[in-house]
């Protein structure tokens, strides 16, 4: 617990804050390549820059991708080396369509989604790989969201942790101040609906919602968590306008 708090401080000190519209490399709108350079697959999530504590999700965009498509047959690609045992790959693969089996029945092909945007076609001959490992197709589409999970506030009280300077959220929120606008903010009443079970989550929207920081309760019996999503002008102005409180006039009733 404590190794993942001082991880967690140290990540916001000056020399590490979250600067424009991203995390380091990681930007809005950077090709996806990107992901590949800095990132691994960590079963549900990837770790990025070799900081362990942090958990990053990405989705790209949906709007003009631009994609390439090109073949490579070779010995190896990244991680994945020919001859090794097929399930050596699957930490960081998932296999995608069905099998082939080849014309002599000796062997099959596998299609394999790996490292979050590429696509091989593997030979598979009695559990190993053979025959060279063939990229299929590439696409080099842009990065449309990250989602960066912080991690637990190891706190249940939410009030402790809204106004406590000493805790990540504040941390966290002086961070996000100093270098983006904030636009809106949870309200006392959110708060309330929150500690009532009413709400999972409490949301901030910096930049007109291109950055939202999230208080997030999983489920009833768990510990908060803290998180932080990057997304689009388009997609974070829609994010806002969805999420921003509703204040009541009671001048309407």
């Amino acid at each position: 617990m404590i190794l993942k708090t001082v991880s967690l401080i140290f990540l916001l000190i000056p020399s590490m804050v979250l600067s424009e519209v991203g995390f380091r490399d990681l930007k809005i709108g950077s090709n996806i390549s990107v992901i590949e350079e800095n990132c691994f697959r960590n079963t549900k999530f990837y770790s990025c820059y070799g900081i362990d504590d942090l958990k990053f999700n990405f989705a790209d965009q949906d709007s003009n991708p631009v994609e390439k498509t090109y073949f490579f047959k070779g010995e190896h690609f990244r991680d994945i080396i020919n001859g090794m045992d097929i399930g050596s790959i699957l930490p960081f693969c998932e296999e995608v369509g069905p099998r082939q089996k080849s014309s002599d029945d000796n062997f099959y092909y596998v299609n394999f989604n790996c490292y979050g945007n590429t696509t091989l076609r593997i030979s598979v001959y009695k559990g190993k790989m053979v025959d060279g490992i063939e990229i299929i197709s590439t696409d080099y589409r842009k990065i449309g969201q990250i989602s960066i999970d912080l991690g637990p506030l190891y706190q249940t009280f939410l009030d402790n942790i809204v106004n406590d300077p000493n805790n990540p959220y504040i941390k966290l929120k002086k961070s996000l101040e100093s270098n983006y606008q904030m636009e809106w903010e949870f309200t006392e009443r959110d708060q309330k609906l929150f500690n009532e079970g009413e709400r999972n989550s409490l949301w901030t929207s910096y930049n007109g919602g291109q950055i939202f920081s999230e208080i997030v309760r999983r489920d009833k019996y768990s510990n908060l968590s803290l998180s932080v999503h990057y997304h689009t002008k388009v997609d974070g102005k829609k994010l806002s306008e969805k999420r921003k409180p509703q204040n009541v006039n009671f001048n309407d009733f």
